[in-house]
């Protein structure tokens, strides 16, 4: 601009006067209206929530100063409150430090989800969310995947990440997650795979968790979660359910035989009683899709009646009994991986017989 109030031969922006055609009071004040409809205002105001935090990098930090009529406004803000809710500034890699800048894209792969980090920018760098580390959005830029796992997120989910109504994919998993699950996930309706296990979650799933009716795959497994399941006899879609090594209580809901593509699902170490449903054992291979079916079944007086599970968990003997193969195997490290190949092996083996 001509005859600038400031000189700066530095600045990665220059205004002359209004920007977004009003003041910057105006644009803060504008801004804060539409965010208000995302999260609570009071914390908004505060600015040591998340929320505030990542109020204040919007208005006053972001290098690509969004108006309020940036039609990615609010997508920008909710990813920037995830990033600071879970401790961002100390993610093991692609957080917006220097440190966390300069590693990341140097992880080429991750072998679990086989998802390519390389060369992607940091969080909160002056480029769009889409491209940031770990998410990718739709023809539209609709935020459709976060894939954030073994990252060192340390805190809780946000609620406003229900917000982000086209997201397919939620990989949140191997982090340090406490509390609840929000109960407000239970709106992204388009969700496809949910991963949050091996993080410390506590409390009951989402009382609407059966609005997910798209969920292919639902890993919870190693958390502290509570309560029954039933809510989740309606998600039909599900191929991978995975609810081992939590506190969930009551009974393994019949329903869940209704899930023909099922192939996966893991009961173990949790406060489940009663019996397997036979539903549930007439859709095991060969007659049916599911390949590994856990439960509390081992021991003497198991809290769990299965004639039909490929393992079986006993707390007094500490075991996994694999049925197909009439052998009794010791729990190693990565029981979990083992169980899955182990069954997987042994089913097919039977099936060739």
């Amino acid at each position: 601009p001509v005859n600038p109030l400031i000189e700066c031969i530095c600045c990665t922006q220059c205004f002359n006067g209004p920007v977004c055609g009003v003041s910057q009071e105006t644009r803060a004040v504008q801004i804060f209206e539409i965010l208000r409809t995302v999260s609570n205002p009071n914390d908004l105001e505060n600015p040591n929530t998340p929320e505030g935090q990542a109020f204040d990098w919007i208005v006053f930090d972001d290098d690509l100063f969004l108006c309020p009529d940036n039609a990615t406004l609010t997508q920008r803000y909710v990813m920037a409150v995830l990033y600071y809710a879970t401790d961002g500034d100390n993610w093991t890699i692609c957080s917006n430090t220097e440190e966390g800048i300069a590693n990341c894209g140097i992880v080429t792969g991750d072998i679990s989800s086989g998802f390519n980090f390389e060369s992607r920018p940091a969080y909160l760098t002056a480029v769009s969310e889409c491209e940031w580390f770990g998410n990718s959005c739709d023809e539209n830029g609709a935020m459709k995947s976060i894939q954030l796992d073994n990252n060192n997120l340390n805190g809780t989910i946000p609620s406003e990440i229900s917000t982000l109504n086209d997201l397919r994919t939620l990989q949140l998993d191997q982090n340090i997650l406490r509390e609840l699950v929000p109960e407000d996930i239970a709106n992204l309706t388009m969700l496809e795979k949910l991963r949050l296990d091996n993080n410390m979650l506590s409390g009951p799933l989402p009382s609407m968790i059966s609005q997910l009716t798209m969920l292919v795959e639902l890993v919870l497994n190693d958390n502290a979660l509570t309560g029954d399941i039933q809510e989740i006899e309606n998600l039909l879609e599900l191929q991978i359910l995975e609810l081992q090594n939590n506190m969930f209580s009551g009974f393994i809901p019949p329903g869940l035989g209704n899930a023909l593509n099922l192939e996966t699902a893991q009961f173990f170490q949790n406060n489940f009683t009663g019996s397997m449903p036979v539903v549930i054992c007439d859709n095991i291979e060969p007659l049916g899709s599911i390949m590994v079916l856990t439960a509390d079944c081992g021991g003497s007086s198991p809290p769990v009646s299965c004639i039909c599970c490929t393992a079986c968990f006993s707390e007094d003997e500490g075991l996994l009994r694999f049925t197909s193969v009439n052998t009794t195997i010791e729990i190693p490290p990565d029981y979990d991986i083992y169980v899955k190949s182990i069954v997987s092996h042994s089913l097919r083996h039977d099936n060739s017989n």
